[in-house]
């Protein structure tokens, strides 16, 4: 239950960052981001505190942990490269014009994007698997 709830708070986050950039964000919106991020975080620190409640919280928090670390690996050592080919040869932009400003700014942020994202599928799946046998 917490992952969903953080997972769709932090969504919320996301989306409220994307439509609105930093320094023009009103008041409410400000507001709302910010009780985005307060349930988010509640939700990571209920996630630690009840990972090792059974075998199937324990195998979720395995697996979400497992994915965001490799993503931070990949992020670390080859985010700015795929960033700035993919500027360079998708986007065309010239040579030299392009800093890889995504891996460094969002990188964090992808990181528990993709650990809210895993649980959840993880969870999905294996509530499929007790449904089908």
């Amino acid at each position: 239950m917490s992952a969903f709830l953080g997972g769709s708070s932090f969504a919320a986050l996301l989306i409220l960052q994307l439509v609105f950039p930093a320094p023009d964000i009103p008041a409410p919106v400000h507001i709302l981001g910010l009780i985005s991020v307060a349930v988010t975080i509640a939700c990571l620190i209920l996630m630690i505190l009840y990972r090792n409640t059974d075998e199937y919280i324990r195998s979720l928090w395995q697996a979400g942990v497992s994915a965001s670390f490799i993503v931070a690996i990949l992020v670390t050592f080859f985010g700015a490269g795929i960033e700035v080919g993919f500027r360079r040869y998708v986007l065309d932009e010239p040579q030299g014009s392009s800093d890889p400003t995504f891996a460094m700014n969002y990188g964090t942020l992808l990181l528990v994007a993709i650990f809210f994202a895993v649980i959840a599928t993880q969870h999905l799946r294996q509530a499929g698997d007790d449904v089908d046998s």
